[in-house]
């Protein structure tokens, strides 16, 4: 595994402990994979693998930074969408 480049990754998002952060990611991805796999109590193992991926996406996106519109340790230099003027991607048709 490549756990040094993901602690790296992890370290530049600013979330605290990140060797801690990845190897415990690490674990409540295989115990919910196995849970899954195996068919023992695969609802708690879907739960921890949906907690796991929201709490990611959450902290590891500069996303939501430019969502709620604040400025944060994480993403100094930007403020939220609403300050920049943009309410919604355009959408295009085909």
């Amino acid at each position: 595994m490549q756990l040094s480049m993901m602690t790296g990754y992890t370290k530049s998002k600013d979330i605290p402990a990140p060797a801690l952060a990845v190897g415990a990611s690490a674990i409540v991805i295989l115990l919910g994979g196995l849970s899954l796999i195996l068919g023992y109590h695969p609802t708690i193992g879907a739960a921890l693998l949906v907690m796991l991926l929201l709490a990611v996406s959450f902290l590891r996106s500069d996303r939501l930074c430019r969502l709620i519109g604040k400025r944060c340790k994480r993403c100094p230099g930007r403020q939220g969408l609403w300050a920049e003027g943009v309410d919604q991607p355009a959408r295009t048709r085909r």
